[in-house]
């Protein structure tokens, strides 16, 4: 579980994003990324009901990668909001191996970890 410092959470957080972010796509995710005004970098994770119809394998994907991205915090190097989205492609075969490799590779190519 993400801290709620760590947390994006307002709509109006998640608009700013998406309207002026970076994107990344690997795989089956894809990446938004901006700056922000805080002191510490805030993750939003997005799945919607049209990638994966139950909500039992919608949660199981979130919680990997939450978890995932919480290996990663203390490396993250920048004030960013990032938002995570599933797009298809996304089961609940894939291993928390796989999503944190990923998401890895696309903090390394956004140069936001160390």
């Amino acid at each position: 579980m993400l801290a709620l410092k760590h947390r994006l959470k307002k709509k109006k957080d998640f608009e700013r994003t998406y309207k002026s972010g970076q994107t990344i796509k690997q795989d089956f995710l894809l990446f938004k990324i901006s700056e922000n005004n805080f002191e510490n970098p805030r993750i939003g994770i997005v799945i919607s009901k049209k990638t994966l119809a139950k909500a039992v394998a919608r949660n199981l994907v979130k919680r990997r990668i939450r978890e995932s991205v919480r290996h990663f915090l203390p490396q993250i190097s920048k004030n960013v909001d990032i938002i995570i989205t599933a797009c298809n492609g996304a089961t609940k075969d894939k291993s928390l191996k796989q999503i944190e490799t990923l998401i890895q590779q696309a903090f390394i190519k956004a140069k936001i970890i160390i």
